[in-house]
């Protein structure tokens, strides 16, 4: 029961965190747990409590995952921290707190980094790190990404653990052989904590405003229009990938041209530099309907509707558009960001990388677990889990787009945006600003939480990057991430079902 309830608290701990109102619990939620791992010899309950932790601390916040399979691996691979600790206790026997929790909080944030990481769905919104993106120490990410907040976070709880212990040794102690000397651990511990508190908000702070300093130096700029819609804008409409009749391919040209038509009423008349739509603005999927040159030039064989309605409010306004929608290439199914020039014409496509597991890619053929069928009501009959031919091919390498006025830049759709490697390899490429178009549609309960986690991801990633971050999505934002943390958003217009952000950003 002791057992139960101390790794239990930890776990629900955790997901407080991740709330609006949690920030100054990702200095604490770890204690209990790291108290567990330092005083328990059981090689038994040592894993038995670690597996319950994280179990329960991912099933809970990542409560939108159906798939056990996914919390299994991640769990699998975090058992490696405790693993950790039974050999250092057996080769070291007669380790002190120090050397142990220093070891359990160093060693916790690499292995939760890692089995996020390499699970089957990188899950980085849940990582410790986090929770401090939207707070006093947003600017370490300057310093040491998303990885170094984590290791900020555990460390802080390692030293009141450390504090704890020292407390619980002192009073078991009797009144007579209890000396300041014995309290000493145990205020040092306390005096550090805060020490390393408010160096780590000096430090935080100092990048902030270098990050800021960089950003306004910076002497060329361009105007952009960045658009997100809800969950009504298409009306729920989505028809699946089939052959239709004449008379629903005329519905469904006149039902594409008024949405368009919709935005293209809140854009005309203004001069943009650029627009960018949210991944699946229309959620339409037309097989077998090419466009002749969109097949002659980069051969999509699918969703000539979309293209000529994108190419041609390109061509009218003015402006190059990113649109994000299904392309179809040499039979393969992608994922694809499609970027049309001043003219209406393709200028390049970038094809997600990244897949998401069950939702976009099956890696296990024609088998899925029985479990599967229970939600198949609930879930989209779109789902490669259910049908193979609508798996998504990964894209085999970056694609860097120019503007006329000479800024470069990359796009991470949906899920990209919140996996570290990939924001680093853009960045590496020298790419001026990142753009982040999503669709968050998929979620059914607990959308504003979601949000608020993989708004402070997206932070992090600004400032570890030194990048502003576009976002553009489906039920998500529509605006700025700047370098500096700084978030600036445009509200939706509910008769429309929609946002648009229109702002500057410098390069």
């Amino acid at each position: 029961m002791k057992l139960f309830f101390i790794v239990v608290s930890s776990a629900f701990l955790a997901v407080l965190i991740f709330t609006p109102y949690g920030f100054p619990l990702v200095f604490v939620f770890l204690v209990p747990y790291f108290i567990f791992l330092i005083q328990e010899n059981s090689v038994i309950k040592l894993f038995l409590g670690s597996f319950l932790f994280k179990l329960i601390y991912w099933l809970v916040l990542t409560y939108f995952i159906l798939d056990p399979l996914p919390y299994l691996w991640l769990v699998a691979i975090f058992l490696a921290l405790p693993a950790g600790i039974i050999v250092l206790k057996r080769v070291i026997r007669s380790a002190g707190y120090l050397l142990l929790l220093t070891f359990v909080s160093v060693g916790y944030s690499i292995v939760d980094y890692l089995a996020v990481k390499y699970s089957l769905i990188p899950a980085f919104i849940g990582y410790l790190g986090v929770a401090l993106g939207n707070g006093y120490f947003l600017g370490l990410a300057k310093y040491g990404g998303l990885f170094g907040l984590g290791l900020f976070a555990a460390l802080i709880n390692g030293v009141l653990a450390f504090f704890i212990l020292e407390y619980i040794d002192f009073y078991r102690r009797s009144i007579k052989i209890r000396r300041f000397a014995d309290v000493k651990n145990f205020i040092f511990a306390v005096i550090f904590a805060l020490f390393i508190l408010f160096l780590g908000i000096f430090i935080s702070q100092w990048g902030i405003a270098d990050r800021k300093k960089e950003y306004v130096s910076l002497n060329n700029s361009f105007k952009a229009a960045i658009i997100s819609v809800d969950y009504d804008f298409d009306g729920g409409f989505y028809p699946s990938p089939r052959y239709f009749s004449l008379e629903q391919i005329a519905f469904i040209e006149n039902f594409i041209a008024k949405k368009i038509s919709v935005l293209e009423e809140q854009l005309k008349n203004k001069h943009f530099d650029l627009v960018v739509l949210p991944e699946a603005l229309l959620d339409v999927e037309l097989s077998d309907s090419a466009d002749a040159k969109a097949l002659t030039d980069f051969k999509i064989s699918n969703n000539d509707v979309l293209i000529r309605e994108f190419s041609g409010l390109a061509k009218r306004l003015k402006t190059p558009l990113l649109a994000n929608f299904v392309t179809i290439r040499e039979k393969n199914r992608y994922n694809s960001a499609v970027f049309f020039g001043v003219g209406g014409e393709i200028l390049g496509i970038y094809d997600k990388n990244i897949l998401v597991y069950g939702g976009e890619y099956w890696p296990f053929g024609n088998w899925h677990p029985f479990y599967y069928d229970i939600f198949r009501s609930r879930l989209s009959p779109r789902l490669p889990v259910f049908n193979s031919k609508y798996a998504y091919t990964p894209g085999s390498s970056d694609k860097i787009f120019n503007l006329a006025r000479g800024a470069r830049f990359g796009v991470l759709i949906c899920l990209e945006s919140q996996i570290p490697d990939r924001v680093a390899t853009l960045e590496r490429a020298g790419v001026n600003f990142l753009i982040n178009p999503s669709s968050n549609n998929w979620i059914k309960i607990g959308l504003e939480n979601y949000l608020f986690m993989s708004l402070n991801l997206r932070r992090i990633m600004a400032v570890s990057s030194n990048k502003p971050i576009i976002i553009s999505g489906r039920r998500d934002y529509a605006g700025i991430i700047f370098p500096d943390g700084r978030v600036e958003i445009a509200d939706f217009k509910t008769p429309l079902n929609l946002a648009i952000y229109e702002g500057e950003i410098r390069f």
